[in-house]
């Protein structure tokens, strides 16, 4: 997905919801090529329980998941998300540059980031046992994880190039009905 997104390509995301039986996600895989499928954490009830089990299931059926998170102050819980098998977070509604800032921060291992370890995570089956932590960490950094901002207001429109530029953001979203509350309050 991460290439995909560097390529200029589309990129097909299902939305689901987290208690999803595996029966019809893989029904509803099928109908379409997907990239990834998406759960949303912000308007929705997550248990991390269940967020693992869901990760665990479509990791199995061979296609990543991305979730987003359930309040812009949340990045600094962006690696205890990944380990539980994401493999994209989605920050919403953000409108500061320290927020993303944070959020890659969060979302990348080594040097790139502060992601801590946990020897847990979406793809880190590949890398042997014991695990590979340079090599996956590498891994994770350039080609797994895909870093995505939700932009929903006027103050985020308006830096949202800024965002863009920085390393580590993968693409951003557009978030349609807080966007129209913010122009409400900003004419």
């Amino acid at each position: 997905m991460k290439q995909k997104l560097r390529d200029g390509e589309f990129v097909v995301i299902l939305l689901t919801n987290i208690n999803v039986e595996r029966g019809y996600l893989e029904d509803s895989l099928a109908l379409g090529n997907y990239d990834c499928v998406y759960v949303d954490g912000q308007h929705s009830p997550l248990s991390e329980e269940k967020l693992a089990a869901f990760c665990a299931m479509t990791e199995d059926l061979g296609i990543p998941a991305q979730m987003r998170l359930p309040h812009t102050y949340h990045t600094y819980l962006m690696g205890r998300y990944a380990d539980f098998g994401l493999s994209s977070i989605m920050v919403p509604e953000v409108m500061e540059e320290s927020t993303v800032d944070e959020a890659i921060e969060y979302f990348y291992f080594g040097t790139r980031g502060r992601r801590s370890w946990g020897n847990k995570g979406y793809g880190i089956k590949n890398f042997g046992s014991p695990t590979d932590r340079l090599a996956y960490a590498d891994w994770w950094n350039n080609q797994g994880g895909v870093l995505a901002l939700q932009i929903e207001s006027v103050e985020g429109i308006s830096r949202s190039a800024r965002f863009a530029k920085k390393e580590g953001v993968d693409y951003l979203a557009f978030g349609p009905n807080d966007l129209r509350f913010s122009l409400e309050r900003n004419p």
